[in-house]
Order: C-alpha cells, then sequence, then structure tokens
C-alpha cells in the first residue's frame, strides 16, 4: 500500500446528516473498514458497541460528550483510498481523507474542497498521523500549520510526540485569517 497523506477539517457541526453528506461527497462507493464501533463516554470504554458506524454516528450525536471514530475504504480505484469521521469530546467531530498523491499541490486542493464542501474554517494534511484528540488541539494544530505555510519555503513541522514523527501542512484559503 502506497504512504498517504491524510487531510482533516473540523466539521462546524456535529450530526448524521454532516457525516452522510461528506461521504456522499468524497466516498460514494465504499465500505466500513471496522467490524465493531467503540464509544468512550465519560471516561467509560467501551460505554457503548455498535455494530454498523452508522448507529455509532447516531448515537454521537445524541451524546456530545461521546467519543469514537470510524473509517470506510474506497471500492474505487484513485484518491481518497479511505474516510474518516472523529468525534471528539465536548461536541468535536473531525473528517478526513486519506490520498495516495505524491504532490503538495494536490493535498492541498483536496484540503482546499473539503473545507469549502464541509464549512469548516480549520484544517490540515498530514502524513498517516490521527488528528488531535480534542477541538482546541485541532485548532491550535491548524494554526500552526497556517503559520508555518505563510513562511518562506513551506517548510514542514512535525506533530508532537503523542503522535508519530510526520511532516504537515494548511492549506491557506483566502478569507481564513
Amino acid at each position: 500500500m502506497p504512504f498517504l497523506i491524510d487531510v482533516y477539517a473540523l466539521a462546524p457541526e456535529r450530526s448524521v446528516a454532516i457525516v452522510d453528506r461528506f461521504l456522499d461527497r468524497f466516498m460514494l462507493s465504499r465500505e466500513r473498514a471496522d467490524a465493531e464501533y467503540w464509544v468512550t463516554l465519560d471516561g467509560v470504554h467501551p460505554a457503548a458497541v455498535f455494530y454498523t458506524p452508522m448507529e455509532m454516528v447516531l448515537f454521537c450525536e445524541a451524546h456530545p460528550e461521546a467519543e469514537s471514530r470510524a473509517y470506510w475504504n474506497s471500492l474505487s480505484a484513485g484518491d481518497p483510498h479511505s474516510a474518516h469521521a472523529f468525534f471528539l469530546p465536548a461536541g468535536g467531530l473531525v473528517l478526513g481523507l486519506s490520498v495516495a498523491a505524491k504532490d503538495e499541490s494536490v493535498w492541498d486542493q483536496w484540503l482546499g474542497e473539503m473545507l469549502s464542501f464541509v464549512g469548516a474554517k480549520y484544517g490540515y494534511w498530514t502524513g498517516e498521523c490521527p488528528p488531535e484528540d480534542t477541538v482546541p488541539d485541532f485548532v491550535a494544530m491548524a494554526s500552526t500549520c497556517k503559520a508555518v505555510s505563510a513562511s518562506p519555503g513551506r517548510r514542514p513541522v512535525t506533530c508532537d510526540s503523542q503522535h508519530s514523527l510526520i511532516s504537515l501542512q494548511a492549506y491557506r484559503p483566502s478569507g481564513f485569517y
């Protein structure tokens, strides 16, 4: 399997509707990647186990403090290879795609398209690294990436020690500063 770049956007809402729209737009032909979906709630893991990703998504919509994640694999050739939904505590939702393109400009295009479609203000791309675990940490990472991308030479930065060492970069859409 090729090295994949993960492209993430912080959704402005946490709902079944946005997950459905995201999947229908970016991964119409898909299969779920996991047999079951565990949810953490009030420090209990697993607080609930679901056997379809949409059952888990419905639960997380109804319980904003619930944490979980779902992955879908593409049944089509080419990019994106997979789609992701990360339900963060305190009501956050990060949507993601994994792409095999080797060109930063293509990664920027995927991110720009995701930000625009989802209506997100914050996002970044990274090399096979999960998104941050909380909304404030995600916003901080996306902001760091924007600052780096604005500097001369577009030097990459790395994830913190919680994640594996990777390079990442942010898209700088107009109107997002």
